[in-house]
């Protein structure tokens, strides 16, 4: 995917809830799980995580909810 900011190529990868407060954290790549594929079990054990692109050079994230 291109950055909408600047057109250069964005990194795929997934935020990620850690822990109980309201941290987010970055992963390369792509995993199966994702947030609500299977909720409850998933969130027990591997925290909420959403699919998003990554612009190092803006410092953007874009995150597609559909």
């Amino acid at each position: 995917m291109k950055c909408p900011y600047c057109d250069r190529k964005m990194r795929e990868g997934q935020l990620h809830a850690v822990g109980s407060g309201p941290a987010l954290v970055w992963k390369d790549g792509e995993e199966t799980l994702r947030l609500n594929t299977d909720p409850d079990m998933v969130a027990r054990t591997l925290g909420d995580r959403i699919a998003a692109y990554r612009c190092d050079h803006c410092k953007k994230i874009i995150v597609n909810y559909e």
